[in-house]
């Protein structure tokens, strides 16, 4: 597109800071088949400053790897129950997010609205903070979000910004774009399996509630009443009864329907431009059983000064303990995800068939996994006596 963005929708996470860097408003973020945001410029009004490339950091070269992986990683878990089991792993974003709103600062976050979209909002409070717990497995809208980041800085509040490390890295470029001063910004991005598309998890809401014949009122993603932290259950309520499912899961383990700049992720490493890296600490029981409950524990790097910052933080409301990185390796903080499969043919089946045929052909466990799934709930029950495992 000589030299504008997209340069390739491989090269495009869907940040949203050329959209907002333009000077004469040329560019806006439309949906494409797939459902996700790409910039889309308008040639009538277009000056051709090229802001857009030239502040597009995924464009740019590669981020430093850290090839020794001598990196402080640490595991924690909240000391309150109630603020592990509303979150995806320990709490330890509502530790620091509580600090940041005590100053009067804000906290951006991902939640999922009435009309289950993804979206980044802004919190000034606990009750709409909370709303930002738990994992949201579909890429969030982060239109108009930049500029409300902009105005808090520019008014000397504290902000913490979470999201994917895409995310922020394009909240940097906008910020350092308009010379906003970024002492008080603190930032925490994920260690992300990828992006899924917002049209496919549309769709599995619009079957459900055709299913039903009702509107879904609370849907969530890794259900952790129902099988515990490292269980993957999705659940949902329609008609004021719980309803439990695997099928968007399986979809999404495909990795069929992520944003194609997924595949080739540079933010896939060890060492990033954020101030913590937080994950699901998996091998916690491999690494450190003592620390294991089921309730849910977090895996977290510290990546700058204003990270050690938080990490004090943390310690007030959460058990900390710091071990090897090499024993807490997660695949994605050394590759992208890849596609399992065909993924053309994953969005023909899906023109062609609609969400019932992904479904049918994506969205089903196969009977061996199954049966496996329900004897390990079964045995655990049995052995831990946890009543949030299914039988």
């Amino acid at each position: 597109m000589d030299n504008k963005v997209p340069l390739s929708k491989e090269m495009c996470t869907g940040c949203t800071a050329c959209a907002n860097i333009c000077p004469v408003n040329a560019i806006k973020m439309q949906r494409d088949s797939e459902g996700f945001l790409y910039p889309e410029i308008d040639k009538s009004i277009c000056i051709s400053c090229e802001l857009c490339v030239n502040n597009c950091n995924f464009c740019k070269e590669k981020i430093k790897q850290d090839s020794n992986e001598n990196k402080n990683c640490y595991l924690a878990k909240h000391k309150r129950k109630d603020v592990r089991m509303n979150s995806r792993s320990g709490g330890i974003f509502v530790a620091c997010s509580d600090w940041i709103l005590e100053q009067n600062g804000t906290v951006y976050g991902c939640v999922l609205n009435d009309d289950m979209e993804a979206i980044h909002i802004r919190a000034t409070n606990k009750q709409d903070r909370d709303k930002m717990c738990k994992s949201k497995y579909v890429q969030s809208n982060l239109v108009k979000v930049f500029s409300q980041v902009k105005d808090d800085l520019n008014s000397e509040k504290l902000v913490l910004f979470s999201g994917t490390t895409c995310q922020i890295d394009g909240l940097f470029s906008y910020l350092k774009y308009n010379k906003v001063n970024l002492e008080k910004l603190y930032t925490i991005d994920l260690v992300c399996h990828g992006c899924a598309s917002p049209k496919i998890f549309e769709s599995y809401v619009k079957w459900i509630e055709k299913k039903y014949k009702t509107n879904i009122e609370k849907f969530d993603f890794r259900d952790k009443e129902v099988c515990g932290w490292d269980g993957h259950i999705e659940s949902y309520i329609v008609n004021g009864k719980k309803k439990t499912s695997t099928i968007y899961r399986e979809i999404f383990y495909t990795n069929l329907c992520l944003r194609p700049a997924c595949y080739k992720c540079k933010y896939s490493t060890i060492d990033r431009n954020t101030d913590l890296t937080i994950a699901d600490a998996w091998g916690v029981k491999q690494t450190v059983l003592e620390f294991y409950d089921n309730l849910g524990t977090s895996m977290f790097l510290v990546q700058s000064n204003k990270g050690m910052q938080l990490l004090e933080i943390i310690k007030k409301s959460c058990e900390i303990i710091e071990v090897p990185l090499e024993k807490m390796m997660q695949p994605n903080l050394k590759n992208p995800s890849k596609p399992k499969g065909n993924r053309e043919t994953f969005w023909e089946d899906f023109y062609n068939g609609g969400i019932e045929t992904v479904i049918r052909k994506y969205g089903k466990m196969k009977l061996s996994k199954n049966i496996k799934e329900k004897a390990k709930y079964k045995i655990r029950k049995i052995m831990l006596g946890k009543k949030i495992y299914l039988p």
